[in-house]
């Protein structure tokens, strides 16, 4: 078991005869920034040499790369996405009180772990979520962390393509195959060169923006197709039934597994922890002050989305997002709005892609080491990985959706086999023994935070029992 007490202070950037002291010599050999990234060999200290970099300076839409506002667009692109569309279908499968209590309860202690990590991001000066595991536990769970990292968010990256994929095939009726097949060509070039353009998170925040604002468009659109279906619809979304328990078949034992493994799905929609310390790294000044309005806009505008999404969602009798184009993706029948409103989801989904690789780009940098990673060995890695997602999408729509009577879903394979445990890791373990090893195990946040992380693992290991079975085991002819 890691100890905070015993774990050399140096290595964090602290004094060991001042507990008060942080070191922000430029010659601190242990500082590492987000320049990991960035191919750059020289250490410096945040607070001085950003302002005098020219690319931090770097402004699209009169919004600099280093200010507050670019912050919290950065770091809210990279945690919005296709997961919080399933949020409707958790309200409408355990009910809209234990949607919220559920929901409540983890944006709380997923707030707090934020701020944990915040906090020791602040007092240490690294920026790396890959170091900040290096250092704390150990080259092997440094691997076990890169290796779980580079899966589960690939398998995102995947899903997002699958996804973009599927409404561009839809604009194609006649020959969509070879039609889909020259787009991902297309567009497996362009995400590499995004990737790579975004390898320097200074010039992030025009992705940010984009993602952010057709984000927005998503969520007005859904809110008032929600407004409209509640009132045009005769059905009662609010009786006590599904408030409770909306389906009378779910027993007790099934009611509480499935709240479990909606607690699962609910920290997923907030797992930016492993970008969110390489994204803080880009602010011009990195102190208490800024990082704290940073982290609190960034979760309101998250949290705030969510709630919409999830409630307005509800209401609609469709799924979210094929709401967002009326249905017609297999149909003739098109209208301006319609693709338009395919065209901003495409636009959203496809600027996701970037902002998750940087996630997998600080695993093997950090496991390769900075001073060996190239921009070719970079370029190779970004290359091979994008073209095997893309061919992973193609064979998985083209060859076994299309000649066999059931279709995989890659995404919720990985976060059902990940989500468990992988996910109670990154959003609370390492965030809580990161802020041990410079504040003391037996301070009160750490107290609270190790007693949210033992609740949270217990919820992941039945989340993924749960799972588990649902998955792979064969269901008896009574329970389909």
């Amino acid at each position: 078991m890691f100890d905070p007490q015993s774990y050399p202070m140096e290595v964090f950037g602290v004094d060991p005869n001042n507990d008060n002291s942080i070191y922000t010599d430029d010659d601190d050999k242990n500082q590492i920034s987000t320049d990991q990234i960035d191919y750059q060999t020289e250490d410096y200290n945040v607070n001085n040499s950003r302002s005098s970099n020219p690319e931090s300076n770097v402004s699209y839409c009169g919004i600099r790369a280093n200010s507050i506002l670019s912050g919290v667009l950065n770091i809210s692109a990279s945690t919005v996405g296709a997961g919080c569309f399933t949020f409707p279908w958790i309200i409408s499968t355990i009910g809209l009180f234990n949607s919220i209590f559920i929901f409540s309860v983890v944006s709380g202690c997923i707030y707090y772990s934020l701020d944990l990590l915040r906090s020791f991001v602040v007092d240490t000066k690294n920026f790396s979520f890959s170091s900040i595991t290096d250092k704390t536990l150990g080259k092997k769970w440094l691997m076990l962390y890169s290796f779980s990292s580079f899966v589960y968010y690939l398998s995102i990256n995947i899903n997002y393509l699958s996804l973009l994929y599927s409404i561009f095939k839809s604009l194609f009726i006649d020959n969509p195959t070879f039609y889909g097949f020259i787009f991902l060509l297309i567009s497996c070039s362009l995400e590499i060169f995004l990737c790579l353009y975004t390898s320097k998170t200074t010039k992030m925040h025009l992705l940010s923006i984009i993602t952010m604002l057709s984000f927005a468009i998503i969520v007005l659109v859904t809110t008032i197709e929600g407004i409209h279906s509640f009132f045009s619809h005769d059905f009662n979304k609010f009786s006590k039934k599904k408030l409770l328990n909306p389906s009378e078949d779910q027993g007790g034992w099934q009611m509480f597994f499935m709240s479990i493994t909606a607690c699962i799905k609910y920290i997923y929609g907030y797992s930016y922890h492993s970008s969110f310390p390489t994204l803080l790294g880009n602010l011009k000044n990195i102190n208490d002050s800024t990082s704290k309005k940073v982290h609190k806009l960034s979760f309101y505008i998250i949290c705030g989305s969510y709630v919409l999404i999830s409630f307005f969602g509800y209401l609609i009798d469709e799924p979210v997002p094929r709401v967002l184009y009326r249905g017609y993706e297999n149909s003739y029948e098109k209208d301006y709005f319609t693709i338009a409103l395919k065209f901003i989801i495409f636009i959203f989904l496809f600027t996701l892609i970037p902002s998750r690789y940087i996630t997998i780009r600080d695993g093997y940098t950090i496991l390769i080491g900075k001073d060996k990673l190239t921009y070719k060995k970079d370029l190779l890695i970004t290359t091979l990985s994008l073209i095997i997602s893309n061919g992973i999408v193609f064979i998985n729509e083209e060859v076994i959706n299309e000649e066999s009577n059931f279709e995989i879903d890659i995404f919720s394979i990985f976060v059902y086999i990940f989500g468990g445990l992988f996910g109670v890791i990154i959003c609370f373990g390492l965030p809580v023994i990161n802020y041990a090893a410079i504040n003391g195990k037996k301070k009160l946040k750490s107290l609270i935070g190790y007693t949210i992380t033992g609740i949270f693992f217990v919820v992941g290991l039945l989340s993924f029992g749960y799972s588990f079975n649902e998955m792979f085991i064969p269901k008896t002819d009574e329970e389909e």
